[in-house]
């Protein structure tokens, strides 16, 4: 609905001599495994969850733009601001197409890796062989709350 709604706005109220076209986002959902160290005043109960909600907010959809890559260091520098936090360690830091197939699903747990950056492309017009100029779509990368997105677990003091 939204889609349709704004290719309607535009017509109606855009300027009908500029040529239109629109995509709708690809999106890449990350996923993110790390261990954390925790200074020994703090107990993981308490700061699991402020680690959490921090993941949240610095790679939840209101704070990512569209083409705008995810970085592995910046998942550090959240986890690492978290009071108790000694340092930590990334496993995974990747992402999942929303294309992807229900194989491609289930083997996740050994396909999924530590990447530096998770690119999430500009919208771009493509010339396409024997077609007219295609958009290829902007990519959105953002971290959901749905489970198995992001683990976290306590190493050993």
């Amino acid at each position: 609905d939204l889609f349709l709604n704004l290719r309607s706005a535009l017509r109606l109220f855009g300027d009908p001599a500029l040529p239109l076209r629109l995509a709708v986002r690809r999106l890449n959902a990350l996923v993110i495994s790390a261990k954390v160290r925790l200074h020994p005043d703090f107990i993981w109960e308490s700061v699991e969850p402020k680690i959490r909600a921090a993941l949240l907010d610095a790679f939840g959809f209101a704070r990512r733009e569209l083409g705008q890559d995810a970085r592995s260091s910046e998942c550090l520098s959240v986890i690492q601001a978290q009071a108790g936090v000694v340092f930590a360690d990334l496993d995974i830091f990747d992402a999942v197409t929303e294309e992807a197939t229900r194989g491609q699903l289930a083997a996740l747990g050994t396909s999924l890796t530590l990447q530096h950056r998770i690119r999430a492309l500009k919208a771009e017009r493509v010339k396409v062989t024997g077609r007219a100029l295609v958009i290829r779509p902007a990519e959105l990368a953002y971290l959901s709350s749905l489970p198995d997105t992001l683990l976290l677990t306590e190493l050993p003091r």
